[in-house]
């Protein structure tokens, strides 16, 4: 079995990401991870918006549970965009990229 990874759009489905905000708005997205495996797994979820030091979540999960998290998205300071970059580890392998997942986020006129 697979761990799922993946964003949902603030309503829950995948149709409305913020990807188009004005200058100083916010959107918001649901962050979901699900255990699909046949053992309690800890992991490791990095949130990186080109602030600096990635924001950093442990996450335990019992077999068939699932993690759900909702984060704000920034609008860009500026015309080039924000992209925000959300990857998961698991404990058992810290260095081994898992899942990895894109939010780009541009300046609406």
């Amino acid at each position: 079995m697979a761990t799922l990874f993946y964003l949902l759009d603030e309503a829950g489905g995948s149709r409305a990401y913020p990807t188009r905000l004005a200058r100083g708005a916010q959107g918001r997205v649901r962050l979901c991870l699900e255990d699909r495996e046949r053992e309690e797994i800890h992991y490791r979820v990095e949130i990186e918006g080109g602030e600096g030091t990635p924001r950093t979540l442990p996450v335990e999960l019992p077999p068939g549970e699932r993690f759900e998290i909702a984060l704000t998205v920034d609008a860009p300071g500026d015309a080039e965009g924000r992209c925000t970059d959300y990857r998961l580890f698991k404990q058992a392998r810290p260095g081994v990229l898992y899942g990895a997942l894109r939010l780009v986020v541009e300046l609406s006129s």
